[in-house]
């Protein structure tokens, strides 16, 4: 890296700030004031003489003496203000209307600035990539507080960064109202805007075409006055369709075609729908037999579940006692279940279930009540 300057601690103070200032006029340190959040320098110029703004004529012939308060580019987290003692002049030109003009800071300060140069143009690159109130914040998070009105309207006065010419342009019309149109232009190469023309006609293409020079390819739509533009405005740039106007100009060339075999199509449309019909209705031919086809795999079925089991038992069972003539009923006396909905119960059965003796019980109970009953009378 090449060293342009080398400053030592026997070195005064004064050579630093100069080295931070770069400015093309000198400059003397005064003072120096650093707090917590902010370093002031006291500043007084070392000129002589001053040119007149509107006449241009050199006067050294002092009238007084005035501060300007400047903020510049911040040290590391501080913020860095500059107290700047100027000089007021006379005009010596008798013929000037201005007869006293102050100090010009040219390269460093505009007239009537609150900013150095410097310090504006971080502030405009902030503004133009992230806009006022997102750059707002970038600006305060690197110790350049200013509020997003104020970045927009540094925006509007200075105008956009300076860009170079394109060499692959974009043209295209556009339309603001109902009734005004205007021209954008893009550059197809970094794929971002550069810059709204007022109207749409041939002058305007050509007189941005002949101060801009440098346009090598020009890619337009088929308008006539754009053709007649591009041709005056830079001859040497090579003309090509756009391809989203190429792609429409061949759908609508496709659409009028087919608009006029539109009754072939119909045809061809209908004779389609009956091969259809006459395929589906048509039963498929079977497939050849093939001796080598394999035979599915045989699966083992799965264990049956507890209560799976239990009732092939009890069905197993129940054939078996038929099959000898025996009646499962009067064997083993089962509980009485409740009847299912809508299941139709004989007129024979017992309905109460135990509560009510069956027949044969009563018919083996009958006689020895009525022996009981003839004992107890003879006995009276």
């Amino acid at each position: 890296m090449k060293i342009s300057s080398r400053l030592f601690s026997t070195d005064h103070l004064e050579e630093l700030v100069k080295r931070l200032l770069p400015v093309c006029f000198s400059l003397r340190l005064q003072e120096l004031v650093v707090t917590a959040q902010e370093v002031t320098l006291v500043l007084v110029s070392g000129q002589s003489a001053a040119c007149c703004p509107l006449c241009e004529e050199p006067s050294a012939r002092v009238h007084s003496h005035y501060t300007r308060t400047l903020q510049d580019l911040p040290w590391g987290p501080l913020r860095v203000q500059l107290r700047l003692r100027v000089h007021r002049f006379f005009c010596q030109n008798p013929s000037c209307p201005r007869k006293i003009f102050s100090e010009p800071l040219s390269g460093f300060a505009e007239r009537s600035a609150r900013r150095t140069t410097r310090l504006r143009e971080a502030l405009l690159v902030t503004g133009w990539a992230l806009g006022g109130q997102a750059g707002a914040r970038h600006c305060a998070a690197h110790t350049m507080p200013i509020s997003g009105t104020t970045l927009l309207s540094l925006l509007r006065r200075w105008g956009s960064v300076a860009k170079r010419t394109p060499r692959v342009l974009g043209v295209d019309d556009w339309s603001f109202q109902a009734r005004s149109s205007g021209t954008l232009l893009v550059d197809l190469e970094q794929h971002c805007p550069v810059e709204v023309l007022l109207g749409s006609d041939e002058h305007v293409l050509t007189d941005w075409l002949l101060a801009h020079p440098g346009v090598e390819v020009i890619v337009r739509d088929r308008g006539a006055s754009y053709l007649k533009g591009a041709i005056k405005g830079a001859p040497q740039a090579q003309q090509v369709v756009d391809r989203w106007h190429l792609l429409k100009n061949l759908g609508e060339v496709i659409q009028k075609t087919l608009a006029q075999q539109i009754d072939v199509i119909r045809q061809a449309g209908e004779q389609m729908k009956k091969n259809i019909r006459q395929t589906s209705l048509t039963p498929p031919a079977p497939a050849p037999p093939d001796d080598r086809r394999r035979k599915p795999p045989r699966r083992k079925p799965p264990p049956p579940s507890p209560r799976r089991a239990w009732q092939t038992a009890m069905h197993q069972q129940v054939h078996e006692l038929a099959a000898r003539g025996d009646n499962p009923g009067r064997n083993r006396q089962e509980p009485a279940s409740a009847p299912q909905h809508g299941a139709q119960i004989p007129a024979d059965a017992n309905v109460c279930g135990p509560l009510l003796p069956s027949s044969s019980h009563t018919s083996r109970t009958v006689p020895d009540l009525s022996g009981r009953a003839r004992a107890g009378s003879e006995r009276s």
